[in-house]
């Protein structure tokens, strides 16, 4: 079954694909109807009998015959290989004169052999030949050879059809072959091409640039079959001959498919960059507090011993001998996580609380409903403890480390024990929200992490379970407070 990036790019490029599919039907539509039209007449035993009887006629030489509509004629090409072939009245293409007789050029549409030009030679027997202008042409003949001034169409006969078979010419059956395999081609760069991530404007660039390309280097193609035998530049073994046709038509595709590709694609992408105000905080760790020793007629401080580190701790304070330090550098725990009772929302409490590590989360209830779901558009307010002091953070997507979390749990990066969040249902105003959306139903998981001074953190996310009643809003609004704030009650 296709995927969503396949049908994306058939209903992005439908209006190619409608363009194929109505040649590919009109040209099968001509096919059927020229194979079957005369074997469908002839079923009828009056216009059979009337055929036959024109037939007899035309062999006792009645001149004023003109419904004969099937010629044989036999072709002798230049090479020295004579090879005869009968062609029907709808292969003579076109004679220099209405009149088919011993000298008469034309081009004929052998099949096996494709076109091919050159003139009748002999006349042998007797046969009423009807010309093209539709008049009896009374020629003693029961054919008439055609020598090829070119020999045969070196391109062997006109290409079928994709799937339908027939043919409706050179020019016409390569160009319909090439919107067929294109389209092949370019579905598949698709599926390909979103199954190994690929950046979508550089698989729909290439999926484009080789419809084209195969499209356009086989429409060359067909052109140079159509008229090659009767080009004296295309007809000869040469650098521009046929024998090259095909590499020519190659670089035309190539060419066409590259120009497209640089046309179509651009490398740009989107990104959302936040800015937030927050408290500016020392690095982690404490790899440069000795830095603050180095001084000796400006003794260390605890202002600049703390600036140079989270781990970093002024000792002997008051002493005159003032030393900064990382304290405890071999510390490789993260933090323990528990939730923080003395602040949840009013009628909501904690379920299944399990502290981490071992345990992996906890989950937010309302108490008055009778699956604990909240309710929906309601603030609700909850918070997590920490063993040391640390920086938390929360998001409503999973991630691999502490630094690619989007949101700080409250909105703080200040390393403390207590964090606390509020959180709202979304609304218009969610755009570049400092803190994560819930949806306003269902059971969704948030997740947080924590990170101590020296950079530890819970690998293993601490996720916090909510639930949202799926049913209509139906409460009133709640009036909290006001832009102003005169001391009137609400």
């Amino acid at each position: 079954m296709l995927n969503k990036e396949v049908w994306n790019f058939i209903y992005k490029y439908k209006v190619l694909f409608l363009i194929t599919n109505l040649i590919v039907s009109i040209a099968a539509f001509g096919y059927l109807v020229r194979a079957d039209v005369t074997q469908e007449l002839l079923k009828d035993p009056k216009i059979k009998d009337v055929f036959d009887a024109r037939v007899a006629q035309a062999k006792n030489i009645i001149a004023s015959d003109t419904s004969i509509n099937r010629v044989p004629v036999s072709i002798d090409p230049v090479g020295g290989h004579p090879i005869s072939k009968v062609v029907t009245r709808s292969d003579i293409i076109s004679t220099s004169s209405a009149n088919l007789q011993s000298g008469t050029q034309g081009t004929f549409n052998v099949p096996g052999l494709g076109k091919v030009s050159g003139t009748i030679k002999d006349i042998a027997g007797e046969k009423v030949l009807v010309t093209q202008d539709g008049t009896a042409n009374i020629l003693p003949s029961s054919g008439v050879e055609v020598v090829s001034t070119v020999g045969p169409n070196p391109f062997g006969a006109a290409p079928e059809i994709p799937i339908i078979g027939g043919n409706v010419g050179f020019f016409f059956g390569h160009l319909i072959q090439g919107l067929f395999y294109g389209a092949l081609v370019a579905g598949g760069i698709q599926l390909i091409g979103s199954l190994i991530g690929l950046d979508k404007n550089l698989v729909d660039s290439l999926s484009l640039a080789a419809f084209s390309g195969i499209a356009g280097g086989k429409a060359v193609y067909g052109l140079i079959s159509e008229f090659a035998p009767s080009s004296s530049m295309w007809a000869q073994p040469g650098w521009l001959g046929y024998t090259n046709a095909g590499w020519a038509s190659f670089a035309i595709g190539a060419g066409v498919a590259f120009a497209v590709f640089v046309a179509t694609y651009k490398d740009e992408s989107k990104k959302i960059v936040t800015f937030s105000c927050l408290s500016w905080e020392a690095q982690i760790k404490g790899e440069d507090c000795e830095k603050c020793n180095g001084d000796p007629f400006k003794p260390c401080s605890e202002y600049r011993c703390r600036s140079l580190g989270q781990a970093c701790q002024l000792l002997n304070k008051g002493t005159g001998n003032e030393a900064c330090a990382w304290v405890n550098p071999r510390d490789v725990e993260s933090p323990v996580i528990d939730a923080n009772r003395n602040f949840i929302s009013l009628d909501h409490s904690y379920k299944d609380v399990q502290i981490r590590p071992p345990g992996l989360g906890m989950k937010v209830i309302y108490d008055k409903s009778s699956d604990g779901c909240i309710k929906a558009f309601t603030p609700l307010q909850f918070g997590v403890v920490t063993n040391e002091p640390t920086q938390c953070k929360i998001d409503n997507a999973h991630t691999d480390k502490f630094d690619d979390m989007a949101f700080f749990f409250g909105g703080s990066n200040i390393f403390k024990y207590n964090h606390t969040q509020v959180l709202s249902l979304p609304s218009p105003s969610a755009v570049n929200s400092e803190n994560p959306q819930v949806p306003d139903d269902g059971i969704h998981t948030l997740y947080a992490r924590c990170r101590d001074a020296n950079g530890n953190f819970n690998v293993d996310e601490f996720a916090i379970r909510i639930c949202v009643d799926k049913s209509p809003d139906t409460t009133a609004p709640l009036i909290v407070g006001t832009s102003i704030r005169d001391g009137s009650p609400v």
